[in-house]
């Protein structure tokens, strides 16, 4: 069993609050997350704005072997 965990810095905005000066401040958040072993997907999934600021991100998978690459990417 391969465990990866990865801190997700990003401010994950909703759109929702506002600045000091009252302005709304624009929406910015993950959508899309993966977790790739090799050039395998072994976790794809779909965030929105409830997800919090810098997210946690914790997946288990079979297989893999110590020096293997495994790589997170997500898109805003």
């Amino acid at each position: 069993m391969t465990e990866v965990k990865a801190l997700m810095r990003h401010p994950m905005e909703t759109g929702m609050r506002k600045d000091q000066a009252g302005e709304a401040i624009p929406a910015h958040f993950i959508t899309e997350v993966a977790v790739f072993h090799g050039d395998q997907a072994v976790m794809q999934g779909h965030w929105g704005a409830a997800v919090s600021a810098n997210p946690f991100l914790g997946v288990r998978f079979e297989g893999g072997e110590p020096g293997d690459t495994v790589r997170v990417i997500w898109a805003r």
